[in-house]
């Protein structure tokens, strides 16, 4: 792999080998084939590489290694930071736990992956076809680093070309990151449903000895073409269960007709995202809560707050 950095001499070029077994030997120089020119300026450990093609990804001016260890910078490495050092932070270390839970089930199966995708403003780690026959991608916003999941996306491999991310799934096809929807046809079509899931860190809501209970959810969304069909839920006491999807679809938005429509009471339509927000219930108690989301859309949907309202009471 290609690795770019400047050490403080102006900007090198590395080249990063990486053994099955994890060994990482950074080469640096001009000419490989005279040892003049061409040396190895390290020897580093970061645990078995899994099978597949790309296991390390360039993103800015950093190179991710993917191991048994998890997601490991190469520039770590160089500094003399131990990848099991808990002090640290790292770009991974907030999916640390189930990447290596993945690692020790299918860390022999080919279809590991690592790729910065500069379109879509993410990287993506994907792994192999499960048990249940699923795939899943770990999936981190690079503007809030934030980790996210991607399930029942057939990915094997993936790469950007003309502003969007091409996948290849496991009968063949080429599948294109286009639409607000899945599922569209070359020749056209409906497609199906966006469906997502959203799950909150859990809060003891200011006061961690006593019991809360959520009574009303407000999520707040810009959106576009349709209104999400959304489900809110208060999970209590570290629950993470998924709540089921809503039954109802995502409803369009209608755009006013000119001459037909009436000044100053029909709403016009616009290429803006435009904000929409819906007050559900809530149930439940227990000492530290969380909020839960389910939802179904077919346009662009864009989470930005939450507003939640809750009492507190007794210790039991």
């Amino acid at each position: 792999f290609n690795w770019t950095v400047d050490g403080g001499a102006g900007r090198d070029d590395h080249l990063v080998a990486v053994s099955r077994g994890g060994d990482v030997l950074p080469y640096t120089g001009d000419d490989p084939s005279s040892d003049m020119t061409w040396e190895n300026t390290g020897v580093f450990y970061v645990g078995r590489k899994p099978r597949g093609n790309r296991v390390a990804s360039e993103y800015g001016g950093e190179l991710m290694l993917l191991s048994k260890f998890g997601i490991t910078p190469m520039s770590d490495l160089l500094r003399g930071v131990e990848v099991t050092d808990p002090s640290r932070a790292r770009v991974g270390d907030k999916i640390a736990r189930l990447l290596r839970i993945d690692m020790r089930e299918y860390v022999g199966d080919h279809g590991w992956n690592i790729k910065f995708v500069s379109d879509e403003g993410v990287v993506v780690v994907s792994t192999p076809l499960r048990e249940d026959g699923g795939y899943r991608q770990y999936v981190m916003n690079t503007t809030t680093a934030g980790w996210g999941l991607w399930r029942d996306l057939p990915y094997v491999c993936g790469e950007s070309y003309d502003g969007d991310l091409l996948i290849g799934d496991p009968d063949g096809r080429l599948l294109r990151m286009d639409t607000n929807v899945d599922n569209v046809p070359v020749t056209g079509g409906q497609g199906e449903d966006i469906r997502w899931f959203l799950l909150t860190s859990f809060s003891d809501g200011g006061a961690p000895a006593t019991n809360k209970r959520v009574s009303f959810i407000r999520p707040n969304f810009s959106i576009s073409e349709s209104t999400p069909s959304v489900e809110t839920y208060a999970l209590y006491n570290y629950l993470t269960l998924e709540p089921a999807m809503p039954v109802t679809g995502p409803s369009p938005t209608t755009a006013s007709l000119y001459d037909t429509a009436l000044w100053d009471s029909d709403k016009w339509s616009a290429q803006t995202l435009a904000p929409y927000n819906n007050v559900n219930g809530a149930w439940g108690m227990g000492h530290t809560f969380a909020i839960a989301m389910t939802g179904r859309s077919r346009g662009t949907t864009l989470l930005a707050s939450f507003g939640v309202t809750w009492d507190v009471g007794g210790f039991l």
